[in-house]
């Protein structure tokens, strides 16, 4: 009955969105009708019924322009190259929104899950496995991370904490290259030692085969615990993760996963480059926070490689994690879902992780995920997949469709150059008609993303990350295309820093890019002058080619790498309960904990306090206490002093660990990630949303500045004036006793 009610609702829908009439009216319609969206986003209506309306609103106005443009617009079959740059730009007009709806479906209704606490005596909690997959990750990194591990709070007979070392492989260990092989057996050597020092168990195994999908199954073949938790080698979680997860298992029999957000301490490097990580959300944090709880709602939550709970019995009926594909955690979610067991996810963000430091590695795990979610549609073809819902399968292809994003982008941005500069009739419409049907889509599209995702995405910046992903996702994805069985696993380097500003490798694919889109609007701007702006359709394309600049500067900009000494992020410390007496050359000094990195810390200290006047490079020492009780020393860091700088009447020092031992990245883990709070708050505070209109004018102020700071960059590069990217040194041992 509900089916046919859906059905007859839907016909008359289409039937309205069909009917043919005239400019006036259909704008009269569309501005109406914009008009009512924006109310509701204005007076911030957001009861699911709302939202329903809401969009069918704009699907309204997106069906009428979509309507319009496949029988009014498209170029006839008797110019061949017209019709076919005409028919595709229809088509990436098609998957864009085509996209719109899938979008809008999958996040109609995002479910909040109420938390659920652990039940029964400790005795009959589940067991617990923590899996850390590593390969070549920085000490410093992979080290708090395991430390951050073994303070998890769980009964410590019911949890076992497992490094999965695809560093220390007998094929790595034995490798051809006495370098190589050298290096390898001293990472494993010193990884060894620190796990038997924290009781974390150390596995390896002798060959590197299925990339990141072998090694969780080796950890498998290992292990006997009921649940099974996964945290990337640079993910470090907060001691209340099990706690606030382990639960949801306890009451549903047939959960098999439990993700959670990734949450992360540095900007990703477009963030970096255009330097709005203070202020803006986080890419990701459209994902995260919006679409992940939309996907709950369809019991489609996909496993996203770390920071998730997975139940082994489940695991167990697929064969253990899947490595058909390179993205081996929506894979194994797909089979998992397919055979009817259900996910769950936790908005809570628990783990404290990092993101590419560069532009390069940025595209890199880009690339990686684009190419791994091009294999799971080909060979895995979740529409046809027996088992799943049907919400289920859509669910799962519009999360692999959204990476077709580079071919309709490329179409979007280089249509205009076929026109102003090879006359290709791509696209018939007069000036009204521009204003009366894609103008007003425009604007509807853009109120219903900022309806849907303002809070976690500004205007025009998904856009942005799209154009500059799309010159080398392209070549990912027909190389995907071609055989997409032969995967190729590139591990994301962390931990990397640059000592000067440079211009990404990747740039100049952006640069010439952007001079052609410079060119073509200028074109444009000139043959208008010479037509007295007569020429309706010329007028179109060059507003549009206008945009696509503004998008081709915004690239430059995220090219044009900042320098970046600083190695491992810090965070505030926000807990006023320790406090800590410094010691340098047998001078003390008492001191509050100002903020922490996974390699030392920093202090404020009464600049008045005797302290040598140059203590740089010194080394010394400081004791930790509690406030309440500063005569009981709680732990004390041997330290090198990195920085001290005089503001005021408060000297600022920073510190760096010297020897350190693994009790010390324990203890420095347990001060860093006591809870969660800190992540929600840094979370939380970026949360924050822009009007459209605010949100236009400063992405267009963005543009200018950065396609200037991107040129001058590219120019010093040619000049051989800027340095090219320098990875750290070789990090420390972690442990040097």
């Amino acid at each position: 009955m509900l089916a046919t009610v859906w059905l007859i609702v839907t016909l008359i829908f289409l039937a309205f969105v069909l009917q043919p009439v005239g400019l006036g009216a259909q704008l009269l319609y569309a501005t109406c009708t914009i008009g009512s969206m924006a109310l509701i986003h204005a007076i911030k209506l957001r009861h699911p019924m709302w939202r329903h309306v809401f969009v069918v609103m704009g699907c309204a106005v997106a069906l009428r322009y979509l309507y319009w443009r496949w029988t009014n617009t498209l170029p006839d079959s008797d110019q061949l190259a017209s019709f076919i740059a005409g028919y595709l730009l229809f088509f990436a007009e098609l998957y864009a929104i085509g996209m719109l709806f899938i979008s809008t479906i999958v996040n109609s209704d995002p479910v909040k899950r109420k938390p659920v606490q652990l039940s029964g005596t400790r005795g009959n909690y589940p067991s617990v496995d923590i899996f850390i997959p590593s390969y070549n990750e920085d000490d410093d990194i992979l080290g708090t991370t395991l430390a951050a591990a073994a303070n998890l709070r769980y009964p410590a007979e019911k949890l076992n904490v497992y490094l999965l070392d695809d560093g220390g492989t007998d094929q790595k260990c034995n490798s051809d290259d006495p370098v190589a092989r050298q290096s390898a057996r001293n990472r494993k050597e010193r990884l060894q030692a620190f796990c038997a020092e924290l009781g974390i168990h150390y596995i390896t195994r002798a060959r590197n085969e299925m990339a990141k999908a072998g090694n969780l199954n080796e950890g498998l073949k290992h292990s006997t615990g009921d649940l099974v938790v996964v945290f990337d080698a640079d993910h470090a979680p907060t001691r209340e993760f099990l706690e606030k997860t382990v639960g949801y298992f306890q009451v549903d029999p047939k959960l098999f996963l439990v993700q959670t957000p990734h949450q992360f301490l540095n900007p990703d490097p477009i963030e970096k480059n255009l330097d709005t990580y203070r202020f803006m959300p986080s890419e990701n944090e459209m994902f995260y926070s919006v679409t992940q709880k939309g996907l709950d709602k369809w019991d489609a939550t996909f496993f996203c490689g770390s920071a998730a709970v997975l139940r082994r019995e489940a695991l167990e009926t697929v064969g253990g994690f899947n490595g058909v594909s390179i993205t081996e955690d929506c894979e194994t979610a797909l089979e998992l879902h397919a055979r009817g067991w259900s996910s769950a996810y936790v908005d809570e963000p628990m783990i404290a992780g990092f993101q590419p430091e560069t532009f390069d590695t940025f595209l890199t795990q880009r690339s990686r995920w684009c190419q791994g979610m091009m294999q799971i549609l080909l060979l895995r073809l979740p529409m046809f997949r027996k088992g799943l819902k049907p919400m289920q399968r859509l669910a799962y292809l519009s999360s692999m469709l959204f990476w077709l994003f580079p071919l309709s982008r490329f179409i979007f941005v280089f249509s205009p150059v076929l026109y102003i500069f090879f006359d290709l009739q791509i696209y018939h419409a007069t000036f009204q008609e521009f204003l009366a049907y894609t103008c007003t889509y425009m604007v509807a599209a853009t109120i219903m993303q900022n309806y849907l995702f303002g809070r976690v995405r500004w205007p025009w910046i998904s856009e942005t990350y799209e154009y500059v992903q799309s010159f080398a996702l392209s070549r990912v994805i027909f190389s995907t295309l071609r055989n997409p069985r032969k995967p190729v696993f590139k591990v994301t380097d962390k931990g990397l820093s640059l000592e000067e500003d440079s211009f990404s490798s990747h740039g100049w694919s952006l640069l010439i890019a952007f001079i052609v889109l410079l060119a073509t609007f200028l074109n444009g701007m000139y043959r208008l002058w010479l037509d007295g702006m007569t020429n309706e359709l010329l007028m179109v394309v060059t507003i549009w080619s206008f945009f696509n600049l503004v998008l081709g500067g915004l690239g430059l900009g995220a090219a044009a790498e900042r320098k970046q000494r600083r190695r491992h992020y810090r965070m505030d410390y926000t807990t006023p309960l320790l406090t800590g007496i410094l010691t340098i050359d047998g001078e003390q000094v008492g001191c509050e904990l100002d903020n922490l990195a996974i390699g030392g810390l920093a202090v404020v200290a009464k600049a008045s306090e005797a302290l040598p006047a140059a203590i740089s490079g010194k080394l010394g020492s400081i004791s930790i206490a509690k406030k309440d009780n500063p005569d009981h020393t709680l732990y004390t860091f041997n330290v090198v002093v990195r920085s001290s700088t005089a503001q005021g009447g408060e000297r600022r020092i920073g510190l760096g660990l010297h020897a350190s031992t693994a009790m010390d990245r324990r203890v420095l883990a347990g001060i860093m990630f006591p809870d969660n709070s800190q992540l929600v708050k840094l979370r939380d505070g970026r949360q924050k949303s822009r009007p459209v209109l605010y949100g236009t004018f400063i992405i267009l102020q963005w543009s200018a500045y950065q396609a200037w700071r991107g040129m001058s960059a590219a120019l010093r590069s040619l000049l051989g004036r800027s340095s090219k990217d320098k990875a750290a040194p070789e990090p420390a041992p972690l442990s040097n006793r």
